[in-house]
C-alpha cells in the first residue's frame, strides 16, 4: 500500500511533540480503536522526542520511515530506524510493524545516515571532460568504482557530515583526495581534486 492509501485508510494519523525530558514510559494514548491503532515514540539522538499516534499494525516499515523523513525533512534514504539496540534493516521495508516487532508504546530511535544519501550512480557534467569520474558508482558499504569500472578501489571518506562533505579518495598509495560537497536533496555534488584543482560537478543517475 503506498502512503497515501496509508492516509486514506486512517486519516486520524498525526503527529505530535513531547517536551524534552519526559518520561518515555508513559504513552500519550488517543486512539481511534485501542483495539488496533498503537502510538510509538520518536527519539532522535539531539534529544528531540515526538509521538506517532493511531498507527496500524499492519503499516509497513517503509510507510513509518516516510513519515519519520517528511516530519525531520530528512531525504527517506538518509533516515534509519533502530528499535532498541537493533537496526531495522531495508530489507525488513515490506514488512509490517507488527512482525519487526514495533507495538503500542515502543521507542523508536531516528538515526540520519548522511554517507547512505550519496549511494548510487553518478554522472559528471559534460562540460567536466572527466574520463576519470565517469561511470562513478558508490556502493552500500562505502566503496565505489569509476573511470568506467577500471578504477575499483575508491573510498568514500566523510569529511563533515555536518557540511555534508565528503572525499572520494583510492586506497591505493599516493591516491588524490576528491573533496565534495552533497546537495541538501542529494542529486547533485560539487568538488574539486585537491591535488589538480579539477573542478566536477556530479548529478545522481541512479
Amino acid at each position: 500500500a503506498s502512503l497515501a492509501q496509508a492516509r486514506q485508510s486512517h486519516p486520524s494519523l498525526t503527529l505530535a511533540r513531547a517536551k524534552p525530558g519526559t518520561a518515555h514510559s508513559r504513552v500519550d494514548v488517543t486512539m481511534a480503536d485501542t483495539n488496533k491503532a498503537i502510538t510509538i515514540h520518536i527519539m532522535s539522538i539531539a534529544g528531540e522526542v515526538g509521538l506517532l499516534r493511531d498507527l496500524q499494525p499492519t503499516m509497513c516499515l517503509k510507510e513509518l520511515r516516510q513519515l519519520v523523513s517528511e516530519n525531520r525533512g530528512v531525504p527517506i534514504r538518509e533516515v534509519s530506524l533502530c528499535l532498541g539496540s537493533t537496526i531495522l534493516q531495508p530489507g525488513d521495508d515490506k514488512k509490517q510493524l507488527s512482525e519487526v516487532g514495533i507495538h503500542d508504546g515502543s521507542e523508536i530511535m531516528v538515526l540520519r545516515s548522511f554517507e547512505k544519501s550519496v549511494v548510487g550512480k553518478w554522472a559528471p557534467a559534460a562540460t567536466d571532460h572527466s574520463e576519470w569520474m565517469t561511470g562513478m558508482t558508490i556502493l552500500d558499504d562505502g566503496t565505489f568504482h569509476c573511470k568506467s569500472g577500471s578504477v575499483r578501489d575508491g573510498l568514500l571518506r566523510v569529511v563533515s557530515a555536518a557540511d555534508r562533505r565528503i572525499n572520494l579518495k583510492r586506497t591505493c598509495a599516493g591516491a588524490n583526495d576528491h573533496i565534495f560537497t552533497v546537495a541538501e536533496d542529494g542529486e547533485t555534488m560539487r568538488g574539486h581534486c585537491r591535488q589538480s584543482g579539477c573542478t566536477y560537478t556530479l548529478s545522481r543517475i541512479g
